[in-house]
């Protein structure tokens, strides 16, 4: 019986890992041919523009016509859609951290508020950080959770207590809301992160730059022309190229889209050095802190544990969190399978192959549903 139940399920792995590798191949197929149909359809689309061009000014009439056909074409069904690329996404890592002692930063004693000592923000709190340590900083707005870390990186003096760096080699950065202040207004997006780059090379900049939403000719743009969420990543951008072992984050997912979100999450999993963090995302807490330092009552509370530790160890703060799921979606921490294979169907041909219809990021409403539920 027991040679039976172990030939079982080493058939029934057998027959999974086959069935795997036949939805691969059939996936890599379609994807195959979709490609071809729609590189077909855009030379065709691009021989014609050429042709328009060539030929506006000795047949207008006929330019006319052919440029509603064209336009035509690319509003109709018919149309082939850009295939979606599916190969690796771009990782990203953070320069080696250098080796870091034991004792990172403390804060003894804290007290600080506005208003000469009428409102206080903190009242005699005490927090240290250790190596490796990985803290998000949480509480409602106006806690005073970006004071602490501008007290903490010597910004702002406090009333009582001191809350500042004790260990030895140790190269702080830090990315405050405001960070795009100081970055240089005549140097170009390009200029800029070439500037503080760390020995990357050109290749890796552009496409660290295309992460942060700077594609094509965006990176030739001035800094002063840019808007100021463009600021911000590019801001952050520079940030992440700089050699430190801990980085001080306040905010750093604004004016991010979600591939980028994710990116920054992926290299902060593997920093090598500590990492104190504020940010409204929940799921992006989840991702890259196992501690969470909660302000309450105008103390710091240090949870030993991620977010979702957190939330157990708060009632009051997981029924608020949970009151926002909708029925049948899933928990932080429980990711959804896509089976792409499902999103493959057949659509019209225009000059090649058999094609098929995906959106241009089929899971791109499941990951926006995943971090809104975890708000």
């Amino acid at each position: 019986v027991h040679r039976i139940r172990i030939f079982a399920s080493y058939t029934s792995s057998l027959l999974l890992h086959i069935c795997i590798i036949l939805a691969h191949e059939q996936l890599t197929a379609r994807l195959d041919s979709w490609n071809a149909a729609y590189n077909a359809q855009e030379k065709k689309i691009n021989e014609e523009r050429s042709w328009i061009n060539k030929f506006r000014l000795k047949q207008p009439q006929a330019v006319k016509q052919r440029e509603a056909q064209l336009e035509k074409l690319i509003k109709s069904p018919d149309y082939v859609q850009k295939p979606p690329f599916l190969g690796k996404p771009f990782r990203f890592r953070f320069p080696a951290a250098p080796r870091l002692s034991p004792e990172v930063a403390e804060v003894k004693g804290l007290s600080h508020g506005y208003g000469n000592g009428a409102n206080p923000l903190f009242e005699d709190v005490d927090l240290f950080i250790e190596k490796g340590d990985r803290i998000a900083v949480i509480g409602p707005n106006g806690a005073g959770k970006s004071t602490l870390l501008r007290i903490l990186m010597g910004k702002e003096i406090p009333d009582q207590g001191s809350a500042q760096i004790v260990g030895s080699n140790v190269y702080p950065a830090y990315f405050e809301q405001n960070q795009a202040d100081v970055l240089d207004l005549d140097k170009t997006v390009l200029d800029t992160v070439q500037a503080a780059s760390n020995g990357q090379s050109y290749n890796e900049l552009r496409a660290l730059l295309g992460q942060f939403l700077f594609k094509g000719d965006a990176v030739e743009k001035k800094v002063e022309n840019l808007s100021g969420g463009e600021k911000a990543r590019l801001s952050l951008c520079c940030m992440m190229l700089k050699e430190s072992n801990l980085l001080i984050l306040d905010e750093p997912t604004n004016h991010l889209d979600i591939p980028a979100k994710e990116m920054l999450e992926e290299a902060l999993q593997h920093f090598e050095g500590s990492v104190v963090v504020i940010s409204h995302d929940r799921y992006f807490i989840s991702k890259v802190a196992t501690t969470i330092v909660a302000i309450e009552d105008k103390k710091l509370v240090k949870y030993g544990g991620d977010y979702k530790f957190y939330m157990e160890k708060s009632a009051a703060v997981k029924s608020k969190v949970e009151a926002r799921y909708f029925e049948g979606g899933a928990r932080i921490g429980n990711a959804p399978v896509i089976d792409l294979t499902e999103q493959l169907k057949p659509k019209k041909n225009f000059g090649g192959a058999k094609t098929a219809n995906l959106v241009t990021r089929p899971d791109k409403g499941v990951k926006n549903a995943k971090r809104n539920q975890a708000k």
